[in-house]
């Protein structure tokens, strides 16, 4: 069989290092003296399906119609993409491009539905119950939200065949802290009351009215005090902290609370830096990632005493920029000493001995804001040479349309390919080029944060040649803005990969979560739009902040955190009274394998805190039946038990208690009962509950039962899912 076409999981950028493995399936192909020529897609949906690249295709259909027609002249094929750059590479642009740009990213915000509103959680419920990331896209007849029920990702790489994406449904708080910034100026530069109430209930959301900042991480006895969650769709993204991530949404709340002139979640943010800050060695890296259990059992001082030496910008660098800015505000000395012993030594190892992750162009681009930053505070000359180092590095690269390109690792040396063998492809986080001199750029990991940097640079050096620079890339990112009539829910967004030679949204897809056609809310469109809102407003990011009130807050933050243990997390329990302390209980239906212990924990007299998980016993959908044995007949005024509520991760308190008596263990009376009164629509704080029914009998054995609300409530985001019932004591008083 002779064929023009195959598909396979193949290494490479424009071609198959590795060559085409075996099993590669035929897409198009002849029929050996059949004189057919059979295609198993449809190939006339080019435009529609978004085939790519667009010029590889127009030469593809060049040749299928010579071979239908040999001894005609084929004309050249102009083909116009459903979803193509803005501008093409040459040529002049409106002299209002930047601010158009800026509106259209905005409106991008809007049309791809991505806010969540109330009336889409019956559709996002069962995935995350799954644990599932990404999914077609939300019913279009569905009201858009309005930042109160938080925000999804953006879009995964896939396209599908009538060339739309899959959105991804996870909600994270980096992604959401960053769109907020952008939504706060979109406030400001058009007056925007709506994208100003966006901002704020993004902000409300990150800080007060989710598990990012809530749950085990609002209480002062737990190591991960303070911390932001990396995202709260499922206890994967909930269990991590990446410092980095922390970071970037706290540089969007930052510049949120200074556009909406507020101090409402000054407090929150300073906790989350300090936070961060006592997670961060003695010599300034704090790793790229600390988990819950990782604290819990290590105690947060064990990472502060930790003498790591982690020169990675991609992990590390945002939160010196953060730590610098703190400093700036606060006067808090470790802010300052910390972040710039860290720089000291990553310019001491650059760039050789940088730990680099997709390549030398992502961590330059990281490590400009941090140094820009770095020359701020303190503005040695030494320090404005390690800014202008990297950064005259990184823009030695960039090309006269502007793009700066993916480099892997230091051109001096010969470098491997990205991805190793075909096996590989897909298996990974990868970048976007197979081998140095592949044209491609990168708007998630690279010239997004390039951008800031150089912003941030021009303004603490002045230099003409960054500004330059800076301009340069302006306008590529403005030229190479998609855009779209077939498919608003793309138009105005940036993808993450260009190739700066087709003109056109190519580049390898290797990487297993990010690939070349992903938008994220948070990364790209985020910065991407705020530092053309900077450009048009003339201003910056460090000045703009600068008349935050956030050190107001200092000593009383620290107060706050020298209340957590140092060491590892060891839940106590409070002693509780009551008659049926040390009693025997028996159970009508067991607790759920997953929260499970003896009965008698249940009459130990301890109450534990919520953050305990492994202390409290859970029926999942079912209700609690137990009975316990007073040992003789007993005075008893109430009867119930201490209920866990923690809405977020779908525990609710039950929705009656009934108690009942008997003197023999067999035959029994109802002795009261109470109607619990159910949560006000979404109440999402933790805490614990004792609930009694009023009894006024004597009896030796009372049965407590409590009725579980059996399904979420429809306030919920997983409404009509099934609910937990958790209890640590039953109480006879």
């Amino acid at each position: 069989m002779n064929a023009h076409i195959a598909i396979a999981r193949v290494a490479g950028y424009d071609a198959a290092t590795f060559g085409l493995p075996e099993g590669a399936c035929p897409i198009l192909f002849e029929r050996p003296n059949q004189n057919a020529l059979i295609a198993t897609t449809a190939l006339s949906h080019l435009v529609r399906g978004r085939y790519g690249p667009t010029e590889a295709f127009a030469a593809i259909w060049e040749r299928i119609l010579q071979w239908l027609a040999p001894e005609m002249a084929i004309p050249e094929l102009r083909v116009i993409p459903a979803v193509r750059p803005t501008f093409p590479r040459g040529g002049a642009i409106p002299a209002s491009t930047q601010r158009d740009a800026f509106g259209r990213a905005m409106r991008w915000f809007t049309n791809s539905r991505l806010l969540i509103h109330e009336s889409w959680l019956p559709y996002l419920a069962p995935a995350f119950s799954a644990g599932t990331e990404d999914g077609a896209m939300l019913p279009s007849y569905l009201p858009l939200g309005d930042g109160r029920d938080g925000m999804l990702e953006g879009f995964s790489s896939q396209i599908a065949p009538d060339g739309s994406q899959r959105q991804r449904y996870v909600i994270r708080n980096d992604c959401l802290g960053e769109s907020a910034m952008a939504f706060a100026f979109d406030g400001r530069l058009n007056r925007s009351p709506r994208s100003g109430a966006v901002s704020r209930n993004l902000a409300d959301y990150v800080c007060f009215d989710s598990l990012i900042c809530q749950g085990v991480r609002a209480d002062p006895s737990h190591p991960t005090y303070g911390l932001m969650a990396w995202g709260v769709t499922s206890w994967a993204w909930e269990r991590a902290f990446y410092g980095d991530d922390n970071a970037r949404a706290l540089l969007g709340l930052l510049a949120t609370a200074s556009l909406s002139e507020s101090g409402r979640w000054d407090e929150t943010m300073l906790r989350a830096l300090l936070a961060n800050l006592r997670t961060t060695g003695p010599l300034g890296f704090r790793g790229d990632r600390i988990d819950v259990p990782d604290l819990e059992q290590n105690g947060w001082r064990a990472y502060a005493e930790r003498e790591i030496v982690n020169p990675s910008p991609h992990y590390e660098a945002y939160l010196w920029a953060c730590y610098l800015w703190a400093y700036r505000a606060t006067g808090y000395e470790p802010f300052l000493t910390k972040a710039e012993a860290a720089i000291r030594r990553t310019m001491e190892a650059y760039p050789d001995n940088w730990r680099l992750t997709y390549g030398l162009t992502l961590d330059r681009s990281r490590m400009l804001l941090c140094l820009a930053w770095l020359v701020r505070v303190a503005g040695t000359p030494e320090h404005r040479d390690w800014l202008m180092r990297v950064a005259r590095d990184l823009i030695a690269t960039q090309q006269p349309c502007g793009a700066i390109p993916e480099v892997l690792g230091n051109p001096a040396h010969p470098q491997p390919p990205a991805v190793p063998s075909n096996e590989a492809y897909g298996t990974a986080e990868t970048p976007l080029i197979q081998e140095n001199g592949d044209p491609a750029c990168d708007m998630l990991y690279s010239l997004n944060f390039a951008f800031l940097g150089l912003h941030e640079a021009v303004a603490a050096t002045g230099e003409p040649e960054l500004a330059r620079a800076e301009d340069r890339l302006a306008e590529f990112l403005c030229r190479i803005q998609v855009r779209s009539e077939t498919h608003p829910e793309l138009d105005g967004a940036w993808f993450r990969s260009f190739d700066h030679e087709k003109w056109d949204f190519w580049g390898s897809s290797a990487d297993i979560g990010w690939g070349a056609w992903c938008i994220e809310s948070g990364w790209s469109q985020a910065w991407i739009t705020v530092v053309l809102g900077l450009r048009v407003m003339d201003t910056n990011l460090w000045d703009m902040t600068a008349s935050s009130r956030i050190g107001d807050h200092l000593d009383r933050v620290l107060a706050q955190l020298s209340r957590t243990p140092d060491g590892p997390y060891t839940p106590s329990a409070e002693r509780i009274e009551h008659v049926a302390v040390g009693v025997p209980v028996s159970l009508a239906s067991p607790p759920d394998p997953r929260y499970t212990g003896p009965a008698a924990d249940l009459t130990d007299g301890r109450a534990w805190p919520g953050a305990a998980y492994a202390k409290w016993q859970g029926w999942y959908e079912d209700g609690l039946c137990a009975t316990v044995d007073l040992g003789r007949p007993r005075r008893i005024a109430q009867a119930g038990g201490r209920f866990l509520q923690n809405t977020d991760v779908g525990i609710f308190l039950p929705e009656a208690i009934r108690v009942s008596v008997s003197d023999d263990g067999t035959t029994y009376r109802e002795a009261g009962s109470i109607t619990v009164e159910p949560l006000p629509p979404g109440d999402r704080h933790q805490r614990a509950v004792e609930i009694l029914a009023t009894c006024g009998c004597a009896a030796r054995y009372v049965c407590i039962e409590a009725t579980s609300i059996a399904t979420m409530p429809d306030w919920h985001f997983a409404r009509g899912a099934k609910a937990w019932l958790f209890v640590d004591e039953l109480l006879v008083r």
